[in-house]
């Protein structure tokens, strides 16, 4: 069986958390999508990016009331895949959101667990807590992490990527068995913790473009939307795409070309490659390559 770098376990909660804490008071949301969240670099989300975390991904709440640095603005402070998320609050100290149908609950006194397994038997995983929503059987065999403990029902997600979450009471440990040292896990799939490392050098890309412009439209008085990556996957594959007209233009060829060696980088001594052309970039199982 193929193993993979034993990183892979710290899946959805700070190690910080994990390591120091004996209980974590965690969130979770049907659709990331429907809230108002911004990065590590207290940058808006996209929304491809809210929708890459997965229906019902987890957020460890570091601060349930706190400020961005510019001490005024509200917000949430939480933490996903060990990367910061400031959720923005209104005025009464709600979650800014959509809708209020959207699906959110809170879970308090969770206890970390953060196991890797492999299933030896099937198991069933729930989408709402405890056992309700739609129900996703696992087959035997497969890599799972045990995220965390609610009551008598443990939060795991199937470790083969796609970032699909769910519920099975404490009985279904009877149906798995501890992986040693690394989690179990295709060459071919992108791991959480990788798929996070590239997505933070996009996003940093990001943000340096946005100071960048609005340093510019400040001393031209000229108002130039700042360039911008989206994302999405298939399939195994990722993909980032520079917005219009950015993507045409190739005005920034240069400082992408930059980007595409840091992450080559990254990607060195694994299973994957990287692709740049005409303002689109691809990683993805270095064997699909042409």
């Amino acid at each position: 069986m193929k193993r993979v770098n034993h990183h892979t376990i710290q899946l959805l909660l700070c190690a910080t958390v994990a390591l120091i804490a004996r209980t974590a008071d965690i969130l979770i949301l049907g659709s990331a999508e429907s809230f108002s969240i911004l990065n590590e670099y207290e940058q808006p989300m996209s929304a491809d990016d809210k929708k890459a975390m997965g229906a019902n991904a987890p957020f460890v709440i570091d601060e349930e009331d706190g400020t961005l640095g510019d001490q005024i603005t509200r917000v949430m402070r939480a933490t996903w895949l060990g990367s910061p998320r400031f959720f923005l609050k209104n005025d009464e100290g709600g979650l800014i959101s959509k809708g209020a149908s959207v699906y959110r609950r809170k879970f308090t006194g969770c206890t970390p667990v953060l196991d890797t397994v492999e299933t030896t038997r099937d198991i069933v995983l729930a989408e709402r807590y405890p056992s309700e929503g739609k129900m996703t059987t696992v087959g035997k065999g497969r890599p799972c992490v045990v995220l965390f403990k609610s009551g008598s029902y443990y939060y795991v997600t199937p470790a083969d990527g796609g970032n699909r979450y769910g519920w099975c009471p404490v009985s279904s440990a009877s149906s798995w068995k501890k992986v040693r040292g690394a989690a179990a896990q295709p060459d071919s799939v992108i791991n959480p913790e990788l798929r996070t490392r590239l997505t933070a050098k996009f996003e940093r890309a990001d943000a340096a473009y946005s100071r960048f412009f609005d340093h510019f439209s400040r001393r031209t008085g000229m108002e130039k939307s700042a360039p911008r990556w989206s994302f999405s996957a298939s399939g195994a594959q990722l993909r980032w795409i520079m917005s219009e007209p950015y993507k045409s233009s190739g005005e920034l060829d240069g400082s992408t070309a930059v980007l595409v060696k840091e992450i080559e980088n990254i990607l060195l001594g694994k299973p994957f490659l990287i692709s740049y052309k005409n303002g689109v970039v691809l990683v993805g199982p270095r064997e699909a390559a042409p």
